[in-house]
């Protein structure tokens, strides 16, 4: 058939002539491109231009070694794909990683993703409100009557309380059902604002330690750099207070607490410490509750949970989370 002819489907049922096919392809998808894991976990000596890359954390908490860098060398970066990336280096990184925040020149936290820190500051900014400001950070795993407590007191303490929760995936209960379960748990506080912690706040990119057990010079080292970036969040919302729980078992939590009653004053922000709210004399604890969920133990949790989180772990929903902490060996953060 030359391309003059009609084409009259009837008489040709198998296929068009392909000059008629060719426009009614669907145009390929080019295949996304994997980015290069945007944040870097440097290490640099308190002297000299070389720069000592001690380990780097991507997103997923992947721990990479390398050398010295100095000059014209190679940082190279395992990636959980395989095989590794390398970013020539000649006096800095390439494709200009920005330098988000660093503690007393022993460490570093710097990202490889143009504006990702800037966009997220600017997305935050669209929540400011007038009056004071205060933040809450909580990882929530899950949700109890304590932490329901501590949101109510920082509250009725500020006229807007910003509400992070903790966003990496790291914990026994999933990062959608912690966040679902808190803002039921606060839907009755209207100057509550929540959001995303994302990988800026208590992450495996600024605070690894938080969800691995290390030793505690090392943790000293990740809580600073947290609270480092953090002061950069506060300061886009012109946050003035940040209120966190008494922590009286939890070592990881009690020495970041610790660091944020030293350092958060340095920027202007003032650290409160709320006691924990008890039950039966005991203060209240999500490793307490994750302990009566892993043994079933219902007439406790009844003591340790609001409604809303009861609810949910009562329900045919929560089932693939039960089997999750039943199957965990140790529940208790430490």
């Amino acid at each position: 058939m030359r391309p003059s002819q009609s084409y009259h489907p009837a008489a040709h049922p198998a296929s068009p002539p392909r000059h008629l096919r060719r426009n009614d392809r669907k145009p390929k998808r080019k295949k996304a491109r994997r980015p290069w894991p945007p944040r870097l976990f440097a290490c640099l000596p308190a002297d000299g231009d070389e720069v000592a890359i001690v380990e780097i954390h991507d997103l997923s908490g992947v721990r990479v070694d390398a050398g010295e860098i100095g000059g014209v060398h190679a940082l190279v970066h395992g990636g959980a794909g395989g095989g590794g990336q390398q970013i020539a280096h000649t006096g800095q990184l390439a494709r200009d990683p920005d330098e988000i925040a660093r503690v007393e020149d022993t460490l570093v936290f710097m990202e490889n993703r143009r504006d990702g820190f800037g966009a997220y500051l600017r997305d935050l900014e669209k929540t400011r409100t007038e009056g004071k400001r205060a933040a809450l950070v909580m990882n929530a795993n899950p949700f109890t009557l304590g932490h329901q407590y501590l949101v109510e007191k920082a509250a009725a303490a500020c006229d807007t309380l910003h509400l992070f929760v903790v966003s990496e995936d790291a914990s026994l209960v999933p990062f959608a059902v912690r966040r679902k379960l808190v803002e039921a748990g606060v839907a009755h506080l209207p100057n509550v604002v929540l959001h995303d912690s994302g990988p800026y706040i208590i992450s495996n990119a600024t605070f690894p330690s938080y969800f691995l057990k290390d030793e505690a010079a090392v943790i000293d080292g990740h809580a600073r750099l947290d609270v480092a970036v953090f002061t950069k969040i506060a300061a886009a919302l012109n946050i003035t207070a940040r209120y966190v729980g008494e922590e009286p078992t939890s070592q990881v939590t009690g020495l970041y607490n610790q660091i944020m009653c030293e350092q958060l004053p340095k920027a202007g922000i003032e650290c409160v410490v709320v006691p924990r709210k008890e039950a039966n004399g005991k203060a209240i604890s999500a490793s307490t509750v994750r302990q009566c969920l892993q043994s079933g133990d219902w007439d406790t949790l009844e003591m340790l949970l609001p409604k809303t989180s009861l609810d949910y772990f009562r329900s045919p929903e929560a089932e693939p989370v039960l089997a999750r902490i039943r199957n965990a060996g140790n529940v208790v953060h430490y």
